[in-house]
C-alpha cells in the first residue's frame, strides 16, 4: 500500500513559496499552490493523450491496416489500444497526483487509491480484450469452430472480475486481499448458490466439448423444452436454438447432460 511521504515536494515546495511571495497568507498560498499544479497536471495530460494518439493508436493503427493482418483488426475491433493508452495515462497521473497533493495528506491517499482502482479497471479491460481477441482468433480456426469457445471465455472472465473486486477491497480497505478471501470462506454456501447455474454450465460445456456431442451448427431436437433447430451458440450458461421456423429458443447448458436430446448430425 502506498505511504505518503512527510516531506514536501521540491515541486511543491517552490510553487508555495512562489505563491507566498506576491503577498498571499498560507491558506491562500496552499490553494494557489494546488490550483497551478493542477492546471500544469492537466496540460501535462493532454500532452501526454496527444503523444499516445499520435505514436502509439494511430502509428499502430495504420500499420495495423497496412498489414492486413487478421490479428490486427481484432485487436482494434476489441479496443486493446485505446484501453492501452489510458492505462499509461491513469499510471502518469498517479504518479503525479502526490506532488499536487503533497500538502493534503488525507486527500492525497485517497485520490491514489482511486486511480489506483481505475489502473486495475483499465487493465482488466486490457486482459478482457485480449481473451476477446483470443477468442475471435480461435473462431478461425477449424479445430475450434464448433467448440464453445464463448463458454472458457466467460470463465476467464468471471475470474478477472472476481480477482479486480478483490483487489479493489484491498486498496479501499488496507488489508491484505488474503484477507478478503478467507471472510468470503464464511460465506462460500452463498456464493455456490448464486452461482450454481455459472458452475453447472461450466461443467456442462467441458462435458459436451470432451464427448463431441452436439457442435455450434448441429440440429437438435428436445420436445421438453420446445426445440427443434440449429444451433447458433453455446455460452457458458445457455445454449441459443433456432427453430425451423425462424424461433429463437434459449435453454440452460446443464440440460445438455441432464436431460435427452436428439442430434440429427448424422443425417
Amino acid at each position: 500500500m502506498f505511504s505518503i511521504n512527510d516531506e514536501t515536494s521540491a515541486i511543491y515546495d517552490w510553487t508555495l513559496n512562489l505563491s507566498k511571495s506576491i503577498g498571499l497568507n498560507d491558506q491562500a498560498a496552499q490553494i494557489s499552490t494546488v490550483c497551478i499544479l493542477l492546471i500544469s497536471l492537466l496540460l501535462f495530460i493532454l500532452l501526454v493523450d496527444y503523444i499516445l494518439r499520435f505514436f502509439l493508436h494511430s502509428t499502430l493503427l495504420q500499420l495495423i491496416r497496412k498489414t492486413n493482418d487478421q490479428w490486427g483488426n481484432y485487436l482494434v475491433q476489441n479496443k486493446i489500444l485505446t484501453y492501452l493508452t489510458r492505462l499509461i495515462l491513469a499510471a502518469v497521473t498517479q504518479q503525479l497526483i502526490p506532488i499536487i497533493f503533497n500538502g493534503f495528506p488525507s486527500f492525497n491517499s485517497l485520490l491514489y487509491k482511486i486511480l489506483s482502482v481505475l489502473i486495475l479497471f483499465f487493465l482488466f479491460k486490457l486482459l478482457n480484450g485480449l481473451l476477446k481477441t483470443g477468442r475471435d482468433v480461435l473462431r478461425m480456426s477449424k479445430a475450434f469452430a464448433n467448440k464453445p469457445v464463448d463458454s472458457y471465455l466467460q470463465v476467464l472472465q468471471i475470474l478477472l472480475i472476481f480477482i479486480l473486486i478483490t483487489l479493489t477491497v484491498s486498496i479501499f480497505t488496507g488489508s491484505s486481499p488474503w484477507s478478503f478471501l478467507v471472510s468470503l470462506g464464511a460465506a462460500s454456501a452463498v456464493l455456490m448458490l448464486v452461482f450454481k447455474d455459472t458452475i453447472l454450465g461450466f461443467v456442462a460445456s467441458i462435458q459436451v466439448s470432451a464427448n463431441d456431442s452436439v457442435r455450434v451448427g448441429d440440429w437438435i431436437e428436445m420436445p421438453k423444452y420446445g426445440v427443434d433447430g440449429d444451433i447458433l451458440e453455446i455460452n457458458l450458461n445457455n445454449v441459443r436454438v433456432q427453430n425451423f421456423d425462424k424461433t429463437i429458443v434459449t435453454i440452460p447448458t446443464y440440460t445438455l447432460l441432464s436431460d435427452s436430446f436428439k442430434n440429427y448430425r448424422g443425417m
